[in-house]
């Protein structure tokens, strides 16, 4: 197949959420927080204390890339580490109250990003350009 522009526009795409998702941070009083703080909150926000090891496996980071950021979620009060008591090598990831209540800001969030990107695009669009960047992703 010739060269595409697919993985530079992806790229952009990336980029361009990037920077909005940041706006919308400081937009909503969201001290200190970068996009790459999202998947570890959100999975959170979905089942709260979390082991790092689960959390690095539902983000697809590795475990040292989870650490730092829980270092500066735990710095800026947005959760705190638990020794297990059951191992004390496990240690979960819990949010605050502060974390917890970023809740319903990263799902107006969310939502603002979802209609910037879809902006334009009938239903069946959106989930055709879903189902070729999953099936683009999935040849990695």
């Amino acid at each position: 197949m010739k060269n595409t522009q697919a993985v530079f526009l992806a790229g952009r795409l990336n980029e361009a959420a990037d920077d909005f998702l940041l706006a919308e941070l400081r937009r909503e009083g969201a001290e200190g927080l970068v996009p790459s703080h999202g998947d570890i909150l959100s999975a959170l926000f979905r089942e709260d204390g979390l082991p790092m090891s689960a959390i690095a496996t539902k983000t697809h980071r590795t475990k040292s890339t989870v650490s730092a950021l829980a270092d500066r979620l735990e710095k800026y009060g947005y959760l705190e580490r638990r020794r297990s008591s059951e191992d004390a090598r496990v240690v979960g990831l819990y949010l605050t109250e502060k974390g917890r209540a970023l809740k319903p800001a990263f799902s107006r969030i969310s939502d603002r990003l979802s209609e910037r990107v879809c902006a334009g695009f009938t239903s069946e669009e959106v989930r055709l350009l879903e189902k070729l960047l999953e099936r683009a992703l999935h040849n990695f």
